[in-house]
């Protein structure tokens, strides 16, 4: 009678086992059973390196067409101790680099006839994190937008709406789901994102050693003394450096010219007596972008030659 009691228990936590696993079947990372084929991928807005477990050559430029490599099978993709196939972020020089406020244009087709759904979502590349990431984002309402359209098997999406918007190596993920929910990610490919906008000091002088790597951009200047009147205006100097990845300096809608190092500008302003603030804009090569102001107080001084 003991040894049935035993065999009864067993069985119901055999059959509690099974309908939690039947409840967690839409979160399960497993070997994969099903891979695309027909793999095509179309970059439009950037460069990116791509996997070469998935592809033939490492490097996609824009408006170029990589293809996936024929005969591809799941015993190719080994996830043993990682779930995806990491991207190289470096070989003979380092990954292309794009903007946060860049937009994404990417194009994937692909066919999977095992698939029930496919997705198409960017992360933080090359580490086990963007496990939960994907885990978390197909749970959000918004996961409709990474959705890629299906035809009796024939996958086909279109970024459209993505931006890079992310600091560091991003990777592209495709995640097919098989009509039992177990869930494949292929990371397909990668870039690396720039996120960090130029820095503004409103200083003569500035050290980029105490800010920031003089590579993701450094500006500052002020004004010096100026002379000007409400009839004839105002040229005000500007003094001050420019350090590292700069593209553009905007001055109340003066589009400024400078070289790296040493900087001087005498713009036109439309001053106004007591405390002035002048729009700035910094705008790096990749279009991150900051705006600031510099501070102005004007004192009207009498002229003498009036007495």
């Amino acid at each position: 009678m003991k040894h049935f009691f035993f065999l009864f228990l067993i069985a119901i936590l055999l059959g509690c086992k099974s309908d939690r696993d039947n409840d967690d079947a839409a979160t399960m990372i497993k070997y994969p059973t099903v891979v695309p084929y027909g793999l095509e991928l179309k970059s439009s807005s950037i460069a990116m390196v791509l996997n070469e477990s998935l592809f033939n050559f490492y490097d996609l430029k824009r408006n170029e067409i990589a293809e996936a490599r024929n005969g591809l099978l799941p015993e190719d993709f080994e996830y043993e101790t990682v779930f995806v196939n990491y991207v190289n972020v470096s070989k003979d020089e380092a990954p292309p680099t794009a903007g946060a406020a860049r937009r994404l244009s990417i194009q994937l087709n692909f066919q999977c006839d095992l698939c029930k759904d496919a997705y198409f979502f960017k992360g933080k590349g090359n580490d086990n994190n963007i496990r939960t990431e994907i885990l978390l984002a197909l749970k959000d309402p918004s996961v409709q937008d990474h959705l890629i359209a299906s035809d009796r098997g024939f996958y086909e999406f279109d970024t459209g709406k993505e931006t890079v918007g992310m600091q560091g190596f991003i990777g592209f993920y495709l995640v097919l789901v098989d009509e039992a929910n177990e869930l494949f990610i292929y990371e397909i490919a990668g870039v690396n994102g720039d996120a960090t906008p130029p820095v503004f000091e409103m200083a003569e002088s500035c050290d980029p050693k105490s800010e920031l790597s003089p590579t993701e951009g450094l500006v500052c200047f002020d004004a010096m003394n100026f002379q000007g009147n409400d009839r004839d205006g105002y040229a005000v100097p500007l003094k001050g450096q420019v350090y590292g990845d700069i593209g553009t300096i905007v001055v109340n809608d003066h589009s400024i010219a400078f070289a790296e190092g040493n900087f001087f500008a005498r713009v036109d302003l439309p001053l106004v007596s007591g405390y002035n603030q002048i729009p700035v804009e910094i705008i790096d090569r990749l279009g991150n972008r900051t705006d600031s102001f510099i501070e102005i107080e004007l004192e009207e001084v009498a002229d003498d030659s009036e007495e």
